[in-house]
């Protein structure tokens, strides 16, 4: 069985990078209890303050979907958007080998 991963880049300004650790932190420990993820991880660029990158493992899409719709996810969409200095990347995977 192979699991849905997701690969998502979101860029603030630097001044900004400090602002969206705290939106972002609020999602981790939510969202690595929801049913069907495996994995959650928040990542920042050493040498670029401010790209965060998310790595993620679900069960399978409709787990992710289902992310996608919590309260927490919502609030933190919301806060984020305008700090975005450009459209979020997202990456949808499936395990090959």
């Amino acid at each position: 069985m192979s699991h849905l991963r997701v690969v998502a880049r979101l860029i603030v300004a630097p001044e900004n990078a400090s602002a969206a650790r705290g939106i972002f932190d609020a999602l981790l420990a939510p969202t690595r209890r929801e049913e069907g993820c495996f994995l959650y991880e928040l990542l920042e660029e050493i040498e670029r303050p401010g790209d965060f990158t998310f790595v993620e493992t679900w069960s399978d899409k409709a787990a992710h979907d289902q992310h996608l719709l919590t309260p927490h996810i919502q609030t933190a969409l919301a806060a984020i958007a305008p700090l975005l200095t450009k459209e979020p990347q997202v990456r949808f995977l499936n395990e090959v080998g």
